[in-house]
C-alpha cells in the first residue's frame, strides 16, 4: 500500500496547495499541564511531544503529527482548511510563532516540502520519517520523528524534533532510511 497524507489527499496534493503559501504563525502541542519548553531542549532544535501548526496567511494550516500504528511508524501531514486550524490538538497547544527560532521563517513564502522515506521494519512499505520546509529565505526548517541527544539526535517514533539549520539535519540519520534530512 501506498503512503499518503492523513487527510486523505496525497503528499503531492499537500505540497501543490502550500507551495508559495506565507507563513503566518506556528502552534506546537505538548502535553496538557506542560509549559513549552519547560523540559524541552529549545535552542535551534525544538522538542515536541505531539503536533506542529504551520498557519499560513491563507487561513489554512499544515499538521504534523507521529502516527504509529502497530509497527508502522511515520510522520503524518495533512492540510487543514481554515475552519479546522487551531482544533483537535493531540494536546495543549503553544504559539511558538514569536520564537527567536522561527523568526526568519514567519512572514517568508513555503517554496517546498521534501519528504525522507524509511522502512519502519521489515516488510513495510516505505513511509515519512521528516519533512524538510523550504523557505524563500534560504534556509529551512525540518519537521521529524525522534528526540535531542546530546549533541545528536534519537530515533523516537513518538516523538517530534523541529530543526532549524541544514548542518543540523544533515547530521540525522535513522535506520530504515537511506538518507539524512538535510
Amino acid at each position: 500500500m501506498q503512503w499518503e497524507a492523513s487527510d486523505g489527499i496525497g503528499l503531492a496534493a499537500v505540497r501543490e496547495a502550500v507551495r508559495g503559501g506565507v507563513l503566518k504563525s506556528v502552534r506546537y502541542a505538548v502535553l496538557r499541564g506542560v509549559d513549552w519548553p519547560d523540559g524541552h531542549r529549545a535552542e535551534r532544535v525544538h522538542e515536541v511531544d505531539m503536533d506542529v501548526e504551520l498557519v499560513l496567511e491563507s487561513g489554512s494550516a499544515v499538521m504534523l503529527s507521529w502516527a504509529v500504528n502497530g509497527l508502522d511508524e511515520s510522520l503524518a501531514i495533512e492540510l487543514r482548511e481554515p475552519a479546522a486550524v487551531g482544533r483537535n490538538f493531540s494536546g495543549e497547544p503553544v504559539d511558538v510563532s514569536d520564537h527567536p527560532d522561527w523568526a526568519p521563517f514567519v512572514g517568508a513564502v513555503i517554496t517546498d516540502i521534501v519528504p525522507a522515506w524509511h522502512v519502519p521494519n521489515e516488510g513495510f512499505s516505505e513511509m515519512p520519517w521528516s519533512f524538510r520546509f523550504e523557505f524563500d529565505v534560504g534556509s529551512s526548517v525540518v519537521v521529524a520523528l525522534g528526540e535531542a541527544a546530546g549533541n545528536g539526535f534519537n530515533y523516537l517514533p513518538d516523538e517530534l524534533v523541529v530543526i532549524f539549520g541544514g548542518d543540523l539535519a544533515a547530521s540525522y540519520v535513522i535506520p530504515g532510511s537511506r538518507h539524512s534530512q538535510d
